[in-house]
């Protein structure tokens, strides 16, 4: 059976950016600043007490914009989230005895905190906060790195 030919590759369609003049496609980021702490966070003192170390050293470093909340907002949840596990696994040992048979199992709360470790590494890695990620990261347009404590590392 013959080949169909399809004719010529189609062009891709071209993309506008929208933006300030002479400010690029980060105009809004670098006239809005570092972003507000979102309601789950100001919930949860753990979470905010690392939102605020985080903003603090990605604004140093010049890397933070208002389009990493989300991804902000998953990493101090989950780092709030773990340090309360791994407490409660403190107090109660790392295993549980069921009271029906007398079987000794894993804690359930390690199951949580593995999962969300790995939510944790992988949001570090998107906010270029991982040995390896740290540096790819590149700096928003027209942040200017204060050589903070996060740049002694790089």
């Amino acid at each position: 059976m013959a080949r169909k030919k399809t004719g010529p590759r189609p062009e891709p369609p071209r993309l506008t950016v929208l933006a300030d003049a002479g400010l690029g496609p980060f105009a809004a980021v670098t006239t809005a600043g570092p972003p507000s702490m979102p309601a789950p966070v100001e919930a949860d003192a753990g979470a905010a007490a690392e939102w605020t170390r985080m903003v603090g050293l990605m604004t140093d470093n010049g890397t933070l914009s208002p389009a990493d909340s989300g991804v902000l907002m998953d990493y101090c949840l989950d780092y709030s989230l773990i340090a309360r596990c791994e407490a409660k696994l403190r107090r109660e040992g790392l295993t549980v005895k069921n009271p029906d048979s007398g079987a000794i199992k894993a804690h359930p709360l390690l199951a949580v905190v593995g999962a969300a470790k790995v939510r944790l590494l992988r949001s570090a890695g998107l906010l270029g906060a991982t040995p390896v990620d740290r540096g790819r990261a590149k700096q928003v347009e027209g942040a200017k790195s204060k050589g903070g404590k996060l740049a002694k590392y790089l």
